[in-house]
């Protein structure tokens, strides 16, 4: 229904009608006539257009309102990131169907999880993360008023996910698989184990992102790729095993330290992985994200200026906000009698 400044009004320097849209996110526009009945015809095909298409209106549609803050996240996070949001959001609404938002509540998403995991089969850590897009999407409807609650906050019983320890290479382990890499794989393993990236971090280095002078590599977003927090750059220290294995870097500070074909960033190294791990005897299921334990693990047997290193300086070089997680996964290294003085993987 229009409101009240959902209106017609004349403009007689130009002898034409214009509507008043502005509850709509509309303004003012003309109509494109003089005639008062065709005005009003184009005032509520106009109000319908906008009420279709704008999550201005109150009280929006999930599928509506998904558009515009799928939109706004594009801004900030991964398109990984913003799809993996768009298919969650889409397989709550063919579950559930399309609806306003205040209709969405607990016993709704109550019935949701159960449908998800009983009758479709799937994971809890696959609802989790639909659940987390939903909560996303109303955290920026409370915050534009067009939700008054997040109902996933208040759901008392979200689906379980245990979550499996942490496996890691031993120094031993890592050096081998260096040893039975060829190159290029042996200086990108390398980066993954001297710095305990992410994929798409090590994968994304630039040239500029090594700062030789200060023994520094630099973590932050650039046109190849964003990180998980864009906002959250960080440095870890450049070893002297990973300045070894890199060797010159090229002067263009844009230019990939690992380029794939065409110059474009590479996605996936498991073709090479697997057989450098079969020829190093390494039976443990090995994954990229394998090499970043590694390094946490080997990072919390160093030493900080003749002390034990921080659990902090762990968690604020891995890019994680929590301590807790570096104290439950790693926190038993602490009390690791010897300690090395860098990280380095060696067979000795």
């Amino acid at each position: 229904m229009a409101r009240k400044t959902d209106r017609l009004f004349w403009r007689p320097d130009r002898n034409l009608w214009y509507m008043d849209l502005r509850s709509l996110g509309g303004g003012k526009q003309s109509t494109g006539t003089g005639d008062r009945d065709e005005a009003s015809r184009v005032l509520a095909r106009t109000i319908k257009e906008l009420q279709a298409s704008s999550p201005l209106v109150d009280n929006p549609t999930l599928t509506r309102y998904a558009v515009h803050h799928l939109g706004a996240k594009k801004l900030s996070r991964r398109p990984g990131t913003v799809e993996r949001d768009r298919q969650s959001l889409r397989y709550f609404t063919q579950t559930m169907g399309d609806m306003r938002l205040s209709k969405i509540d607990v016993p709704l998403l109550t019935r949701f999880v159960s449908i998800r995991i009983q009758r479709d089969g799937v994971a809890a850590q696959t609802v989790l993360h639909e659940l987390h897009a939903l909560s996303s999407l109303f955290k920026r409807a409370i915050a534009e008023g067009k939700a008054k609650t997040n109902p996933v906050r208040d759901l008392p019983d979200k689906p379980r996910v245990e979550r499996p320890e942490a496996v890691w290479l031993e120094v031993h382990e890592a050096a081998a698989l260096l040893e039975a890499s060829g190159d290029p794989l042996r200086a990108i393993l390398s980066a993954f184990l001297l710095t305990g990236g992410r994929k798409n971090e090590v994968l994304g280095l630039c040239s500029g992102d090594v700062d030789h002078e200060r023994k520094l590599v630099h973590f932050k977003p650039n046109r190849y790729r964003l990180l998980k927090r864009p906002h959250h750059t960080r440095v870890v220290p450049l070893w002297p095993q990973l300045e070894e294995e890199l060797g010159d870097i090229p002067e263009d500070s844009g230019t990939l330290l690992f380029p794939g074909q065409k110059g474009r960033m590479k996605t996936d190294l498991r073709s090479a992985l697997h057989p450098a791990l079969e020829r190093a005897g390494i039976k443990k299921k090995v994954t990229l994200h394998t090499l970043r334990h590694t390094y946490a693990a080997a990072r919390m047997q160093t030493l900080d200026h003749g002390h034990p290193i921080s659990p902090y300086t762990v968690m604020r070089e891995l890019g994680h906000q929590s301590l807790a997680l570096i104290e439950k996964t790693y926190g038993h290294l602490s009390y690791s009698r010897e300690r090395a003085i860098e990280v380095r993987y060696a067979k000795d």
